[in-house]
């Protein structure tokens, strides 16, 4: 009778022990895991958007913009007066401004897309901006950045 107190107690306090390990220590964090299933991460928006394939093609093409304009300027200029010159500048200025935000934007558009695709397929519940945290979180900017290049 006293052996089978004694194995009684030795129960108790094993499942006692197994109980507060438990508690301390939640499955989760006992099993060695890969995923970032319902974490929060963060991205570098500006490095993406500098990594974009895209980025590089919407500034060649604003640049050609830029020199077709400033040739048409440079042949015109003798014959159009100085304020019909300075209104032609201002034409060509604001045309420019408008195809940098429509570039800028198809491609801010996309990196919205990969983002989403992105922190769909990890399971992600929040996705931040880099400056916006302040501690914690799983980067996955180089994740959106390889789902870019990989589906160009």
């Amino acid at each position: 009778m006293k052996m089978d107190n004694n194995l009684l107690i030795i129960a108790g306090v094993v499942v006692l022990l197994v109980g507060l390990f438990a508690a301390l220590n939640p499955l989760e964090g006992v099993i060695a895991t890969n995923t970032t299933n319902g974490k929060v991460a963060y991205v570098d928006l500006q490095a993406i958007f500098n990594a974009h394939p895209d980025k590089l093609s919407a500034e060649a093409e604003l640049n050609e913009k830029a020199r077709n304009y400033q040739q048409q300027l440079e042949e015109d200029a003798d014959e159009l007066a100085r304020d019909e010159q300075q209104q032609l500048i201002e034409e060509f200025q604001k045309e420019l401004s408008n195809r940098e935000e429509q570039l800028i934007q198809l491609v801010l558009d996309d990196i919205d897309q990969a983002i989403d695709q992105v922190a769909a397929q990890k399971e992600l519940k929040v996705v931040m901006d880099k400056k916006n945290v302040l501690y914690g979180g799983y980067d996955l900017t180089q994740d959106v950045i390889d789902y870019i290049l990989d589906n160009k």
